[in-house]
């Protein structure tokens, strides 16, 4: 499978600080790395440890996370802001917890415009609980805006979980998709309605190829874009150090992408 780069989540392995996150990446093999700094926002002196990592790794900083539109005051976003203009990832993460579409759209322009002079782009990830709830909202709300620079962030289990295929991403302008998650799950959603979905989506994924979910089919539609591993696993985390289950997570992804070139791949 043709990947363009190969990027560890930062929700994969989480806990350790974001220095050991990218170093823990480099060391597993991964290109690139995200992290997350919404949740505690990292000191200028954090900062200049954070480019110190990436500098001495080569790392590609690939994302950021994350701004919760809606749910984030103006401060909370500032924090994250101030980061992506120090750090410079290729793109930052939003998501939309605004039930006024007309206002979230604005907001998110308003975020695109404030992190372009660095070159990082926004992109947004759709959820079943979140006011964006499929791709479809997605692609409405990043079309309003205007802006062509910012992107949808697909991944397999929101797909699937919002009652999508693979295939709903065909009439996408692919400039839209900059990059993909990666993960895999049963293809039947849990029992137990919305609070069974994010107790899934954040404590209970599996590796790629673990699952049923159609990612070959996915990875076909949308080839050689940047890949974030992302495995929310609980058991995992409990069973492996970070720096064990990054590495452990790097090279079960990358031999799964090697099988699913093959024809027999059913993945």
């Amino acid at each position: 499978m043709n990947v363009d780069l190969l990027s560890l989540a930062s929700a994969t392995a989480p806990a350790a600080t974001r220095v050991e996150q990218i170093r823990n990446a480099a060391a597993a093999g991964f290109d690139g790395v995200g992290l997350r700094v919404d949740l505690d926002p990292p000191s200028p002196a954090e900062l200049g440890e954070v480019a110190m990592a990436l500098a001495d790794t080569g790392l590609v900083l690939l994302d950021i996370e994350v701004v919760r539109i809606g749910t984030h005051d103006e401060s909370a976003t500032r924090a994250v802001i101030d980061a992506v203009m120090t750090l410079r990832p290729r793109h930052l993460l939003a998501v939309s917890d605004l039930a006024d579409e007309p206002a979230a759209v604005e907001l998110l322009g308003r975020l695109a415009a404030a992190v372009r002079p660095v070159g990082t782009t926004v992109v947004v990830e759709f959820m079943v609980f979140t006011q964006l709830a499929t791709i479809t909202d997605a692609m409405r709300v990043v079309e309003a805006t205007g802006d062509e620079t910012i992107g949808v962030l697909v991944d397999p289990l929101h797909l699937q979980r919002s009652g999508s295929a693979p295939s709903a991403l065909d009439g996408i302008d692919r400039s839209r998709l900059p990059y993909l998650q990666l993960c895999d799950a049963p293809l039947t959603a849990p029992a137990g309605g919305i609070e069974s979905l994010i107790d899934e989506a954040r404590h209970a994924r599996l590796l790629p190829g673990a699952g049923e979910l159609p990612l070959t089919e996915l990875l076909r539609r949308v080839p050689a874009v940047p890949l974030s591993v992302e495995v929310h696993d609980d058991a995992a985390r409990r069973r492996h150090s970070p720096a064990e289950l990054a590495r452990l997570v790097g090279q079960h992804t990358r031999t799964w992408l090697a099988a699913a070139d093959q024809p027999s791949s059913t993945g």
